[in-house]
């Protein structure tokens, strides 16, 4: 690589080699640690060319998930007040009783999370009428069909081809199948842009950035959500942590550089977080990783205690206000 993908500084020591314990893609993988912005990159990297070997039939992407529906509120009064709180959080209350009843539940996130499917609060239409969704690296569909539930006129980017028709059958959406910085999308028209979980597959993080500000319209936001290389977990196992996920992810920035980038390609940051939706999860292999386990082994680790323990410290952590969880939340706005 020569210099850090996001910042370009020249002095990055390595911070560990493994090889691929999940799919035992051949070969061992060196990560560095940017001494600049600790930036966590791949280098020496996989060649283009045979990135698709990292990815096997039986990743995650290629599972055709679950049908997405939405939550409860089979009686006709559940479904007004479920209507009245996502007419509060699209700024378009409704009248009366009722609409009081909305605005108050809104201020609940798992409430308003609850009201629009199950779709988590940073993505939620925060506006009247029919806002336009990218979900970029939609693999299966899931996300991207909870955001048409929500109300979005959604459609997905897919560079996995047999992902890509998985996403499409599940979804009802249309998914362009390619590499999104590349694909034919119209510029200035999208009001929510998501990378949950790509991001840290990109081999060009500015350049993404970059591409993800001429895709926005004016007021647009994009949620970028990624293994957080600072978390408690990257912390306590080390080499060992589960979401280094060698070879597949190549570019680990913490949230603090990432934002700092953004800021540079013309992106007002609007929050900056950490979450922890899978820690217990998160824990569970990590420690499976550093005991050595492989494959099928490490997809299914028995549990331990100790994982729960964990989970509650890095959610006293983030109570605090660390940025400490397994997860980056970083929403960003294009200004305008």
């Amino acid at each position: 690589m020569g210099a850090c993908p996001l910042c370009d500084g020249t002095e990055a020591p390595v911070l560990f080699a493994a090889p691929d314990r999940l799919h035992e893609t051949p070969g061992e993988f060196t990560y560095r640690r940017c001494a600049a912005c600790r930036t966590v990159y791949q280098d020496p990297r996989v060649v283009g060319e045979d990135l698709p070997l990292c990815y096997p039939g039986e990743y995650g992407t290629h599972v055709t998930p679950p049908p997405v529906s939405a939550d409860g509120a089979t009686r006709a009064g559940l479904r007004e007040l479920r209507g009245a709180v996502q007419a509060a959080v699209q700024g378009r209350p409704a009248a009366g009783g009722l609409g009081w009843a909305g605005r108050l539940l809104a201020g609940n996130r798992a409430v308003r999370e609850r009201a629009f499917g199950g779709l988590r609060d940073e993505l939620l239409p925060r506006r009247p009428g029919t806002p336009r969704a990218l979900d970029v690296g939609c693999g299966a569909g899931e996300l991207l069909a909870r955001l048409r539930l929500a109300g979005y006129d959604a459609q997905g980017v897919e560079w996995d081809p047999a992902a890509a028709e998985v996403g499409r059958r599940t979804s009802g959406c249309p998914v362009q199948t390619g590499d999104f910085r590349a694909v034919d999308l119209p510029a200035g028209s999208f009001d929510l842009v998501v990378l949950s979980h790509v991001f840290e597959h990109l081999d060009d993080p500015r350049g993404a950035l970059r591409r993800i500000h001429e895709l926005l319209a004016p007021g647009g936001r994009a949620v970028l959500l990624y293994p957080n290389p600072e978390s408690l977990g990257a912390r306590v196992f080390g080499s060992a942590w589960f979401n280094w996920d060698p070879p597949r992810h190549l570019v680990i920035p913490p949230g603090r550089a990432l934002a700092a980038a953004a800021r540079r390609a013309g992106l007002a940051v609007v929050r900056l977080s950490s979450a922890a939706p899978n820690v217990v999860s998160d824990f569970r292999h990590s420690r499976a990783v550093r005991a050595g386990l492989t494959g099928e082994r490490l997809r299914r680790p028995p549990r331990a205690v100790w994982d729960a323990v964990g989970a509650r410290a890095e959610g006293a952590l983030r109570s605090a206000g660390m940025l400490a969880g397994e997860e980056v939340v970083l929403v960003l706005q294009r200004e305008g």
